[in-house]
C-alpha cells in the first residue's frame, strides 16, 4: 500500500512537473509572439490581436526600436504653467502674460551641473506633456497608418490618444498645482493651464545670425488646482 501510495505522488509530480513546462512554454511562445507583433509594422494580424497587445506588452514592457534608426530632434520644448485665478477662469481667452517656463530653469541648473537632480527633475514634466499630445511613442505608427487611410488605424490611434490624454492630465495638473504652490499662489489660485513653448533651430547658414528663434505655443488644456499636492520647493528662489 505505502509503495503504491508512494508510485502515486511521484506520477502527480511528474504530471505537474511536465503541466508547468507546457504553460510555460506557451507562456514564452505567446510572449514572443505578441511582441514581434508589437514591433511589427501594421497588419491585419497585429488589428485582430490589438486589445491583448496593450493589455500585456504595451503596459508592461513597451519597447522603443527606433534607437536603430533614430528620428533627430527638431525642437526644444519646454513646458509653461499660467496659475489662474477664478476671474481669469472665466475669460473667454487665456492672459497673454504671467506665463512662467517651469522646464528652462531645470535645465540650465543641470548644465552647470551634470551630476545634479535637475535632469531627473525636468523629465516628468516633458514627458507627460509629449505623451499627453503625441499619445507616446506607440501613438506614431497608427497616427502613419491613419494618416494613409487606414479608419481601424484611425480608431487605435483615437483611443491610443484618449488614454494617454486621461493619464497624463492628473500628471500635468500636478506639476502645475506645484509650482503654483512654490510661488505662494495657493490662495488665488482655482485652475492651472499649461502650454509647450517649441523653440526651432536656426538653419545652418544662419548660425551666426543672432536672430531670435521661432518658436510656437501648443496649449495643453487647463486643469483644476490641486491644493493636496506637495510644495517642492524648487521653484521657491
Amino acid at each position: 500500500m505505502i509503495l503504491k501510495n508512494l508510485s502515486g505522488s511521484a506520477r502527480f509530480r511528474s504530471i505537474a512537473y511536465r503541466a508547468l513546462q507546457i504553460v510555460s512554454l506557451g507562456a514564452l511562445i505567446l510572449h514572443f509572439g505578441l511582441t514581434a507583433l508589437y514591433v511589427a509594422p501594421i497588419n491585419p494580424m497585429k488589428f485582430s490581436v490589438r486589445g491583448l497587445i496593450a493589455m500585456t506588452v504595451e503596459s508592461h514592457l513597451p519597447q522603443d526600436w527606433r534607437v536603430f534608426a533614430p528620428v533627430p530632434v527638431t525642437s526644444d520644448e519646454a513646458v509653461l504653467v499660467r496659475c489662474l485665478t477664478l476671474a481669469d477662469h472665466a475669460m473667454p481667452a487665456l492672459p497673454r502674460d504671467g506665463w512662467y517656463d517651469i522646464s528652462t530653469p531645470l535645465w540650465q541648473r543641470y548644465q552647470k551641473n551634470r551630476f545634479s537632480g535637475y535632469d531627473r527633475l525636468s523629465r516628468p514634466q516633458t514627458y507627460a506633456a509629449r505623451t499627453y499630445l503625441t499619445g507616446g511613442m506607440d501613438a506614431d505608427v497608427w497616427y502613419q497608418a491613419c494618416y494613409a487611410g487606414s479608419q481601424g488605424a484611425c480608431d487605435v490611434y483615437n483611443s491610443i490618444i484618449f488614454s494617454a490624454r486621461s493619464s497624463n492630465a492628473p500628471i500635468l495638473a500636478r506639476l502645475g498645482s506645484a509650482f503654483c504652490k512654490d510661488i505662494g499662489l495657493t490662495d488665488s489660485t482655482t485652475h492651472v493651464a499649461m502650454r509647450v513653448r517649441r523653440s526651432y533651430p536656426y538653419p545652418w547658414s544662419a548660425r551666426n545670425s543672432g536672430l531670435p528663434r521661432t518658436t510656437e505655443d501648443v496649449p495643453l488644456g487647463i486643469f483644476p488646482f490641486n491644493p493636496t499636492v506637495q510644495s517642492p520647493g524648487v521653484f521657491t528662489r
